[in-house]
């Protein structure tokens, strides 16, 4: 048996005895909030700037609207996705327990703007991150 293997045993002996006599604990989550719209409507709004009647025909009731004083009003269509990950260690010692803790959340919050003038005209469309104000 060569080193490398002798190494690699004895690597995973002591993973499996400290695993054997531990708590590890693994959890993931995932939530989903609003509807997503297919890339080719993204695509559609951002090169055709459509009239309001039109825009709401095609991608449906927005997330949310916001008037804009003078710049007009503003549709958003906003979906978002959060995955997250919790990973828990603990062995116990002779004077009490090693823990570990550990976690990861990834958010991501997209969506479609369109800014429509007082007439009805798509002013700004903008896809992506579009949460903040313009």
């Amino acid at each position: 048996m060569g080193r490398r293997q002798l190494v690699r045993r004895f690597a995973l002996a002591l993973v499996l005895a400290a695993t054997a006599t531990s708590c590890v604990q693994f959890t993931w989550r995932e939530r989903r909030v609003g509807r997503a719209i297919a890339d080719e409507q993204i695509a559609w709004a951002v090169a055709e700037r459509p009239a309001l009647d039109a825009a709401l025909a095609r991608l449906g009731a927005p997330t949310i609207v916001r008037d804009r004083e003078e710049q007009g009003t503003e549709l958003l269509w906003v979906w978002e996705r959060d995955v997250s990950y919790d990973l828990g260690v603990s062995i116990p010692l002779d004077n009490g327990s090693l823990s570990f803790d550990g976690n990861q959340t990834n958010a991501n919050a997209l969506g479609l703007r369109l800014l429509f003038d007082r007439d009805g005209r798509c002013t700004k469309a903008v896809s992506g991150h579009v949460l903040a104000a313009p």
